[in-house]
């Protein structure tokens, strides 16, 4: 309903972006980010392993904040969440950052010591309205073969983080692209006409999906509204839209 709405704290500019995160509703402004509490409800479990409902929230109750330092800027879209962790890029203050469900934020490049390359490679980024394209260029991927997430550093270098070891560990020319997708244990992006798997093959990372006769493939998104139709479900609101460019 267009009721139902809550107003953080101007001071810390618009919001950018939405995130979910162990079923949390992460937001983020443009020098902050924090926790929006979104139709809370506590239940008991009874004998028989039932749910029972003992209270339940307003839509949007409340908001707390994590960070009022670290925030996204607009149109940059520079984030991923993997099992264990939020990632995104701070342009503002050129710096990686890491979210794991504690109380605070982990700026990850100042941890691991590559603050000084992180700021090197986005020194040349200009934080300003009229910079969005250039952001966007930058972006945070998963590759959930190897347990990694890549931070693009320039045009041709992204750094490798492995969640494992907890260690930027390497290098790669390997695109980061902001058209990622992840599905079935595997990692995938859209560039041109085409769909393209991480690592895919030893010798190129970049890999075209075709058939037998060697016919690149058609591919399609699916957004599916209620899956296994046979469960009782309750939707509370479900929006959503698109941006659509055909060629040929």
């Amino acid at each position: 309903m267009a009721a139902n709405y809550i107003d953080v704290n101007p001071d810390n500019g618009k919001i950018t972006n939405l995130e979910t995160f162990r079923n949390n509703l992460i937001f983020f402004q443009e020098s902050a980010f924090g926790i929006m509490s979104v139709n809370e409800r506590t239940t008991l479990t009874d004998n028989d392993n039932n749910k029972l409902l003992l209270g339940s929230g307003g839509v949007l109750d409340r908001y707390d904040y994590i960070s009022t330092e670290n925030g996204m800027l607009d149109e940059s879209f520079a984030s991923t969440v993997t099992p264990t962790a939020l990632y995104w890029i701070d342009f503002t203050n050129k710096q990686y950052c890491q979210y794991t469900g504690q109380s605070n934020c982990q700026i990850l490049s100042k941890v691991k010591n590559i603050q000084k390359i992180v700021e090197s490679g986005l020194n040349s980024i200009d934080t300003g309205k009229n910079s969005m394209l250039e952001r966007r260029m930058h972006a945070v991927t998963q590759n959930t073969k190897y347990n990694e997430v890549l931070f693009t550093l320039n045009k041709n270098t992204s750094l490798v983080f492995n969640e494992q070891t907890q260690q930027f560990y390497s290098e790669t020319d390997q695109e980061s692209n902001i058209d990622s997708i992840n599905a079935f244990g595997r990692s995938f992006y859209c560039s041109g006409d085409y769909l393209y798997e991480y690592d895919s093959n030893e010798h190129d990372h970049l890999y075209k999906y075709k058939d037998m006769l060697g016919v690149v493939l058609n591919f399609q998104l699916k957004y599916v509204v209620n899956d296994n139709p046979q469960i009782v479900k309750v939707f509370d609101n479900v929006l959503f839209g698109g941006n659509e460019q055909f060629k040929n």
